[in-house]
């Protein structure tokens, strides 16, 4: 059973549901239940910039630069891209986790959180 969730949409197919997240890159038009399970965004929350920097305060780092491009993920299911951004520690990083970027955000013990 999928939580409550004001952004998704119907069930395109089995399993694939529309998503109007506006913070959700998705490039094949639908997300999976995995993706509605694992998503940041609290479910039946507004786009509401306090909940929104609530939600991903997790992830800050002063240190994270500007966005270098955009990498094919794939380890990722689906037909998905990851932002890798500038790092000064590590040369680039990625905010999550993903085989193709060696550096994540999310695990980083050197991680400078903004205040």
């Amino acid at each position: 059973m999928l939580p409550d969730c004001k952004y998704r949409g119907k069930e395109l197919s089995p399993g694939q549901f529309d998503c109007s997240c506006p913070h959700l890159i998705h490039f094949r038009g639908y997300v999976t239940e995995k993706t509605c399970n694992e998503c940041f965004i609290p479910k039946g929350e507004g786009v509401d910039p306090a909940t929104l920097k609530k939600a991903t305060d997790t992830t800050s780092c002063t240190l994270r630069g500007e966005q270098l491009r955009l990498e094919d993920c794939k380890s990722c299911e689906g037909n998905v891209r990851v932002k890798v951004f500038a790092c000064p520690l590590f040369s680039e990083c990625t905010i999550r986790p993903v085989e193709e970027v060696e550096h994540a955000c999310t695990t980083c013990l050197e991680r400078q959180p903004d205040s």
